[in-house]
């Protein structure tokens, strides 16, 4: 067992010696995690002592794509009632055969329509349960990374669908709520994945077409990723550290231990779970591009860049005990435009996300996500259906570790 060491990370000991015992291993980890523990509690401790009265340079903003004067706002919460709001989310299971994997995907919709004194009324889409099932057999040798490629593209392209369909056959729709991220660059720049160039064309029309149905409509269109493993807004702020220890006197603190060993422990959901109270928001920040003079390289990227639009994101505190979730929006590229867009969903998805005090989750996601998973048992059907057929004896379909004989 071994504690892996990071980059001018002393923190970390060496690797443990295989001669020693399990019970030195595990007073080994536990005495890092409290070490670990102890960094990340200083450098929230001095983050804490920073934000109030602070206002972010103007200069910094424009170098690093923020779009807030605060490292912090409070979140307004805006009663729902009246209002249309959907959410879409997609599945995807692999099961792999000798010499064919099965890849089945599965997209699902709910649109709920809230009221003052009485619960909601939902509508799901499609209205068949099975109506938009998807079942591929891939026959072609494909390494694991391929596959994988293979079944993000095509959920994502089986969630895009919906999305536009609901939109199109829904236009009184407040806000569209998509499960993940709005947009994956790197679904479309793997050239030599013949999987990603395949979907690439798809998925760039389909999102051109729900951007503008939006547009029409009046929708609002957020991403709402909820274990989001990143790094861009802790990114920021070990950039803003020394570029105003000089400039705010509170930033001094930084000082007094290491923060920039404790800067490569935090991912952004730890720090501002750390850092935001319930009921809280984070500064706003570009994810895309980042670089002022990007050259497109698909037709969503030129129809980005031609309406002058960006996509930005934020992360917010619903509830005291879960982790905040990372909101993710497409804006044009000016101030007001994107504190607009900010205060709406915000004060949307606030209410909407703190209904167990336990679980941070927009409710209308929360309904799409239960509806929309494939019961492994079920795809496990399948599976024996397609040996049955087959006439093999299903040992001969089999990887050999997963036949078990002992």
């Amino acid at each position: 067992m071994a504690i892996l060491e990071q980059r001018d990370a002393e923190l970390f000991p060496a690797r443990a010696n295989p001669e020693e015992t399990i019970k030195t291993k595990i007073d080994l980890i536990a005495t890092t995690i409290l070490k670990v523990e102890e960094n990340k509690e200083k450098f929230v401790n001095a983050f804490n002592l920073v934000k109030a009265g602070f206002k972010i340079p103007p200069a910094f903003k424009i170098a690093n794509n923020v779009a807030d004067d605060t490292l912090v706002s409070t979140l307004s919460l805006q009663n729902p009632a009246g209002m249309r709001i959907s959410a879409v989310d997609g599945s995807v299971l692999r099961e792999s055969l000798i010499g064919v994997d099965l890849i089945a995907s599965k997209a699902r919709g709910v649109v709920f329509k809230f009221y003052a004194r009485k619960p909601p009324v939902v509508k799901y889409f499609p209205q068949e349960k099975n109506e938009n099932f998807n079942l591929y057999g891939i026959f072609q040798g494909s390494n694991s990374q391929d596959l994988e490629s293979f079944a993000n593209a095509e959920r994502l392209l089986s969630e895009l669908e919906l999305v536009h369909d609901i939109i199109s056959e829904e236009s009184h729709l407040d806000m569209m709520i998509i499960d993940g991220s709005l947009f994956i660059p790197e679904i479309f720049n793997i050239s030599e994945n013949v999987y990603a160039s395949k979907y690439s064309k798809q998925i760039s029309d389909v999102l051109i077409k729900i951007l503008k149905a939006c547009n029409e409509n009046d929708t609002l269109l957020v991403g709402v990723l909820k274990d989001s493993i990143k790094a861009d807004f802790v990114n920021i702020i070990g950039k803003l550290i020394p570029a105003c220890i000089d400039l705010h006197a509170p930033f001094k603190g930084f000082l007094d231990f290491d923060y920039r060993l404790a800067i490569q422990l935090f991912k952004d959901y730890d720090l501002f779970y750390r850092f935001l109270k319930e009921g809280e928001r984070s500064f706003t920040c570009k994810t895309f591009p980042k670089a002022a003079n990007f050259v497109p390289a698909t037709e969503f990227e030129r129809y980005l860049k031609s309406n002058d639009l960006g996509l930005y994101s934020y992360m917010i505190k619903a509830v005291p005990m879960d982790i905040p979730l990372k909101i993710e929006f497409f804006a044009r590229n000016e101030a007001a435009s994107i504190a607009n867009y900010v205060a709406k969903t915000s004060a949307l998805l606030y209410p909407l996300s703190k209904i167990n005090v336990d679980y941070s989750e927009p409710s209308p996601q929360m309904e799409a996500h239960k509806r929309v998973k494939i019961p492994e048992q079920d795809f496990k059907v399948i599976v024996d259906i397609i040996r049955q057929k087959t006439g093999f004896c299903s040992t001969m379909l089999q990887k050999r570790r997963e036949r078990k004989p002992f």
